[in-house]
This record gives structure tokens, sequence and C-alpha cells, in this order.
């Protein structure tokens, strides 16, 4: 509560500086003196008599700390909206989907879904916007944009987390006996849904959009499984889910009385291979946000442990370095 009380009286404290910066532009404005008032612009009126430089995002840094967090209350409003988000995107695919086949109608316009897309994305991008792991680290990597990193941001808690593995489980990525964790029924799960599909959107859109480094641990991962389970596309006795798989087709096919269809090993693999780069960004996103925030963090397990220094994530080599650069 004490931290909580302190966070809110610098916020009051940082709202009033800069209602007094503004009342003092507006009264030099009359006076015929230029003022700059930017993020990035001198907010010292530009006087013969040297004042001290204050910008306006150094302002939000002092007052706010040393990397701005949001409020619980924020948190869940933006974990909110980013949900929304996919569900109304989801109904107007839908809807163009049905009414292309009427062709344009009359006085029925659904752009109106499309423009409430684009108001939720930009509430949630001028909300996440100023935050340094937003600024130094997810919009420098293609295939994110706001709604997945307000969704990054806000499902993902670094302060709990003292090990990449926390924002695996977390997300549902990690290993029960050796295998991917499932729903039982009667049991409690012990990790994020709503995070795990997140992560599985953010796995897509970085195969979409081609993102450079972590689209080419895809191909890597992909081909290593092809080569490790001995081609199962073609060989699906050989994929570990042959059995499980087998039982299900035939069942749906009973059911159906239509043929059986091959088992999906093709599939399986490209969901394995998936689920390594998604990881791995976790993994790069947990070192960043750590450091960042000044917290202990260690070297990904494939560079610390196993030595695999020819595949350092260069956005995590890009958001370090700009913070060694500050502090020196």
């Amino acid at each position: 509560m004490g931290d909580l009380a302190c966070r809110e009286d610098r916020i009051i404290i940082l709202g009033v500086i800069l209602q007094l910066l503004k009342n003092f532009k507006v009264k030099l404005r009359s006076l015929g003196v230029g003022y700059g008032y930017g993020d990035d612009e001198n907010l010292s009126p530009n006087l013969c008599s040297p004042l001290p430089s204050v910008t306006k995002k150094g302002l939000l840094t002092y007052f706010m700390g040393d990397i701005m967090s949001l409020n619980e209350e924020v948190k869940e409003r933006i974990r909110t909206l980013v949900e929304v988000y996919y569900d109304v995107q989801d109904v107007r695919i839908r809807t163009f989907n049905r009414l292309r086949q009427f062709g344009r109608i009359e006085g029925v316009d659904p752009h109106h879904l499309k423009k409430l897309e684009a108001e939720i994305r930009q509430y949630i991008w001028n909300e996440i916007k100023d935050l340094p792991i937003v600024e130094k680290f997810l919009k420098n990597i293609r295939g994110i944009g706001p709604v997945l990193a307000g969704g990054l941001i806000t499902f993902f808690d670094v302060n709990k987390a003292d090990r990449p593995s926390g924002f695996w489980h977390y997300a549902g990525l990690h290993v029960v006996n050796g295998k991917a964790p499932k729903r039982k029924r009667g049991e409690k799960l012990d990790y994020n849904p709503r995070a795990k599909v997140l992560c599985w959107k953010l796995g897509r859109s970085f195969l979409l959009f081609k993102t450079p480094f972590y689209s080419e641990i895809y191909e890597r991962a992909r081909q290593e499984e092809t080569a490790k389970l001995r081609n199962p596309i073609e060989n699906p006795e050989n994929c570990p889910y042959y059995k499980e798989c087998l039982k299900l087709l035939k069942g749906k096919a009973e059911r159906t009385g239509k043929p059986m269809k091959k088992p999906p090993c093709k599939l399986h693999i490209h969901l394995r291979a998936m689920r390594k780069m998604v990881k791995r960004f976790l993994c790069d996103f947990w070192v960043v946000w750590r450091r960042l925030e000044g917290l202990p963090a260690t070297e990904p397990y494939p560079v610390a442990k196993l030595k695999h220094h020819d595949i350092k994530s260069p956005y995590v080599e890009l958001a370090t370095e700009d913070k060694e650069t500050s502090k020196s």
C-alpha cells in the first residue's frame, strides 16, 4: 500500500508540474518568447539567462521512476481490450465473408467494425508507447503491433518471473512428463490459457510477416524436428503422436462414415517448431525487460549453457546497447 500511495503522490505532483509548464508556455507566448514543447524538445524557455535543460520525457522518468509501469486497473483494461479487438476482428471477417456473396448492399456498411478495431488499437498504443520495453524492444520487431505489445506487457509480469521459464510456464509452454500440458477434466490449469492464445497469435504473426531472426529459428527447428522424427510426413508411424492420432481419426471416420484421413504429422512438426520460436522470443523478452527494470537477468539458456553464441538475438543486443550507452 505504501508503494502504491507513493506512486499516486508522484503522479499528482507530475500532473501539477506539467500543468504549470503548460501555463508558463502560454504566458511566454503572449510575451513573444519562443518555447519548445515536444517529447524530445527543450522545455526551457528561450531566454537570455540559461536555464537547466528539462524535457517532458525526463520529467516522466524522474517522477515515475526509471521504468514507467502501468497500474493494475490500466493493465486489466488493456488485457480486456486486446481480447475484444480479436473478437471484433473475428466477427468482421466472418461478416465480410457472408456479405460478399450478395455483393454490395445499400445501407449495410460492415466497415464500422474496422473503425472500432482502429480505435482500440490506437487506445492501446497511446497507453503503452512511452514504456521503455516498447520503445527499445517490442516496436523494433516486425510482426508486433500495438495489440500484441499491449497483450505481452499486461499478461506477463517481469517482477514475478525470476527466470525465463516463468514466462513459459505462465503461457502453458512448459513441459509435463516430457509433453506439452493438456486440459484434464476436474483439474485446475496451472497456466493462463489467455496468455497461451496470445503467444500462438504472436507466433502466427512472426510467420506471416517473416520476422527476421525468429522466423529463421522456426525454419531451423522445423528441419531439425523432421530429421529428429525420421521424416514423419512420409512415414507417419515415426511420429510420437501417431497412435493417439490414429485412434481419434478412426473414431471420427466411424462416426461420420467417411474415409479416414491421413495423420496430421506435418501439423505436429509445425506446432513443435513454432513452440520453439515463441519460447525463444519470450526468453529474449524476459532478458530485455529485466535489464530495463534494473533486475538481475541471466543469459538465455542456449547462449549461457549450450554456448550457442551464433544465435544471439539482434533485438536483445540493440536494446541492451542503448541501455549501456545511456549509463555511460
